[in-house]
């Protein structure tokens, strides 16, 4: 059973996107994360196949996360997908440079789009 890992500070953005998995993907196992500190320091024991990882969060943003996760041994190889809202200047490209797989934007997205499309990047990664 494949395994995601959503890092994500938002308790409603969790619990929509945990519903989301099981109605419409209930073959991958969804573990989420509000602290972000927390999530790096489970990476290894989870063991997760792809990785959500949201940007604006308190106390460690998701830039800093993604370079701890891509830079060093902890998630060189776990695509990871961006997912947020945040409109920063270059955000894209900055991800992208940081080793992301894809970035999403929540607004552009509904839920059953986001599994289908998670869904799509583990079957390339196997």
């Amino acid at each position: 059973m494949a395994k995601i890992l959503y890092i994500e500070d938002d308790k409603e953005q969790i619990d929509l996107y945990s519903f989301a998995f099981k109605t419409y993907a209930p073959d991958i196992e969804f573990i989420s994360e509000n602290d972000p500190q927390q999530a790096i320091n489970k990476i290894q024991d989870i063991k997760p196949d792809l990785i959500l990882l949201d940007i604006i969060m308190p106390d460690l943003d998701g830039i800093d996360v993604l370079k701890t996760l891509k830079h060093g041994s902890i998630a060189e190889n776990i695509p990871v997908i961006v997912f947020t809202n945040s409109s920063q200047h270059n955000l894209v490209s900055v991800c992208e440079e940081l080793g992301a797989e894809k970035v999403w934007i929540k607004s552009d997205m509904v839920p059953k789009e986001v599994v289908a499309k998670t869904k799509e990047i583990l079957t390339k990664a196997k």
